[in-house]
């Protein structure tokens, strides 16, 4: 069997329906669509997903186990 290639793009990240209402998301830092986050200081973990503060914009972004990331104005 061969491995099936996957087609990823590096700057789409989903974002929290209810973080949008609050505000636009703000520009955001090359390390966040980076694949080496195991090397930031994790802010909050929960259920297995670690949180990472994105800079001083006010915005976290949430890594789950499975690797999929999601932008949100909250930390949990």
């Amino acid at each position: 069997m061969q491995k099936q290639l996957r087609i990823i793009t590096s700057r789409r990240l989903a974002v929290c329906p209810f973080s949008l209402s609050l505000g636009p998301v703000p520009p955001l830092p090359a390390w966040v669509f980076g694949k080496h986050l195991g090397r930031r200081p994790v802010y909050y973990r929960y259920s297995g997903s670690r949180v990472f503060v994105v800079g001083s914009s006010g915005w976290y972004l949430h890594c789950s186990p499975s690797g999929r990331r999601w932008l949100s104005a909250l930390p949990f």
